[in-house]
């Protein structure tokens, strides 16, 4: 019996307080077989990863109430362990100088807005081979053939 590590859709906890920004990171997460939950703020996802699985946390830098990386900052102190990507129509430098900022270590990603369906392809396929490297995760499923 062959074992054989089978990848199931990425379950994203997407968080941006702009709609239209909102909606494009949903379309391309949705383009590469992601689950999505969206939020508008921060205190709301944090709510939701306290009480649900997920594989991916992206947020926006910039939000009223609770900021990008106050939120990464309030998952890490919950203890929570995922994959971040942080979003922002910012430079790179201004997200890591406001994660340093907080104490945040690295962030898995940094993406740019606009962000590109060749960016979140790329990033999506790295994390799903992360993700089936280790010992089956949440975000996979082990499947034998017969």
């Amino acid at each position: 019996m062959a074992m054989e590590v089978v990848p199931t859709a990425l379950r994203v906890v997407l968080v941006d307080d702009d709609d239209d920004a909102r909606r494009a990171l949903r379309r391309l997460f949705g383009a590469c077989g992601c689950t999505i939950s969206e939020f508008m703020e921060g205190p709301a996802a944090l709510m939701h990863l306290a009480q649900h699985e997920a594989d991916l946390l992206v947020t926006d830098l910039e939000m009223p109430a609770m900021d990008g990386a106050e939120l990464v900052a309030a998952v890490l102190a919950h203890g929570l362990t995922l994959p971040v990507v942080m979003v922002s129509g910012r430079s790179a430098a201004v997200c890591e100088q406001r994660l340093e900022a907080l104490g945040v270590g690295d962030v898995h990603a940094i993406l740019e807005k606009p962000v590109s369906l060749a960016e979140v392809r790329s990033l999506v396929a790295g994390l799903v081979a992360r993700l089936a490297a280790v010992t089956p995760p949440h975000g996979v499923r082990v499947s034998a053939d017969v």
